[in-house]
């Protein structure tokens, strides 16, 4: 399978939606990876409150999906409102029960990214923790872009993740990469962190199921602040793949300082 995944994006002045990450870990009631990266430490919202009502510190934006009745954009500025897309709740899969966000976007044309988005301004650090869950990725042989995780900005100074069937690594601008790391497994949760703390000098972390792929990558420009940017987070637009691409997104925390 040829394609781009993506999970999240956050971009400012950009309408970029780009590539995604894969499938196990849940994450800690904190919004943190459990250290063995291991999904069965989420609590089902409906035994024990929400996810998002367990968490200690209190995010500035938590979603878990799980709030009885709500529409699927609660809690968002919207979702992205392309045609030919799917955006909705769901129980099939879910890292705290009973719901998850699941993307579908369909390869028949239009090809459109499906997803939901919210605007953030931060002056000093932004962290962004959520569950993904994806049943396959891209065939490691490929050369196409096997995104999962992406920072877009300021314009065009992207940070991604990628995912395939052989690795997984952060990629900043292009042309810097970050060690590789374990390829994700199929049908079960990952946690993924994307951190950006603003200098001088702007440092990036991102980490899958508490493995540090990049731990305080210093950027080779500077982000001024304060920073607005674009979260979003869902599926792109389908690329030279057959059907579909659809992931199943769960418990999204940001915390701003």
């Amino acid at each position: 399978m040829v394609g781009s995944f993506l999970v999240l994006v956050v971009s400012a002045g950009c309408t970029k939606f780009e590539d995604a990450p894969s499938p196990n870990d849940g994450g800690t009631a904190d919004g943190s990876s459990p250290a063995d990266g291991n999904a069965s430490d989420v609590m089902d919202g409906a035994a024990s409150g929400s996810y998002c009502s367990r968490l200690v510190p209190q995010s500035t934006f938590c979603v878990d999906f799980d709030t009885p009745a709500a529409n699927v954009t609660a809690g968002w500025d919207g979702d992205l409102g392309e045609a030919n897309t799917k955006v909705e709740l769901d129980g099939t899969h879910a890292a705290s029960k009973p719901k998850a966000l699941h993307a579908q976007s369909y390869a028949s044309g239009p090809a459109k990214p499906a997803g939901l988005e919210r605007s953030f301004t931060f002056k000093k650090r932004l962290s962004i923790d959520l569950d993904v869950l994806f049943l396959e990725v891209p065939d490691g042989s490929s050369s196409a872009r096997l995104g999962a995780v992406l920072l877009d900005s300021p314009s065009d100074q992207e940070i991604e993740l990628y995912v395939s069937t052989a690795t997984a690594y952060f990629q900043y601008g292009g042309n810097v990469y970050s060690p590789d790391g374990p390829p994700p497994t199929l049908g079960e949760w990952h946690h993924v962190n994307l951190t950006i703390a603003l200098g001088p000098p702007t440092k990036f972390t991102g980490s899958i199921d508490g493995n540090q792929l990049w731990s305080d990558y210093k950027s080779p420009a500077d982000w001024v602040a304060p920073r607005s940017v674009q979260l979003r987070v869902g599926m792109p637009a389908p690329y030279q793949i057959v059907g579909s691409a659809e992931a199943w997104i769960d418990n999204v925390v940001v915390r701003v300082d």
